[in-house]
């Protein structure tokens, strides 16, 4: 039982809760650069502010220090749990993207999401990149899905 808990239940708890507040902490970064956006940029008026932009371009800074600090980890764990920021933050643009027909936004997100599973599957990567992914899928859903 203790090797099951150290190699299967450990690591699940961990890129749960640690996903949560990861992607708590990105959601709040995100946050923080929407209000200065508006304040500098639009001048304080949140309608002139390319909203599109700022969670393309935040995404985009969120998968580059991914793919930088990761070349330097070793531990499986770590890069899965690093992973779920980016990929769930690049879901929700697409789903917040294509907003206005949600089920062009549910085939792209479901494509993107079939698409990683593919490419961990062609590296053979670590069952704790699968549950990332998925776990960053149902986030990104239950998140930017139209209500």
């Amino acid at each position: 039982m203790k090797l099951e808990l150290k190699h299967k239940v450990l690591p699940v708890l961990i890129l749960t809760v640690g996903g949560v507040l990861l992607l708590g902490l990105t959601f709040m970064g995100y946050y923080g650069v929407v209000l200065l956006g508006e304040r500098f940029i639009a001048g304080g008026n949140p309608q002139l502010f390319p909203m599109d932009r700022a969670r393309f371009f935040t995404m985009a800074v969120i998968f580059i220090v991914y793919i930088l600090v990761s070349r330097f980890l070793k531990s499986d764990l770590l890069k899965s749990l690093l992973f779920i920021s980016p990929f769930t933050m690049a879901l929700v643009v697409v789903i917040l993207k294509y907003y206005e027909t949600p089920f062009a936004a549910l085939a792209i997100v479901a494509l993107l999401y079939l698409l990683t599973l593919g490419v961990f599957r062609m590296k053979k990567r670590n069952w704790m990149y699968y549950y990332a992914a998925s776990m960053s899928f149902v986030i990104a859903l239950a998140y930017a899905w139209p209500r």
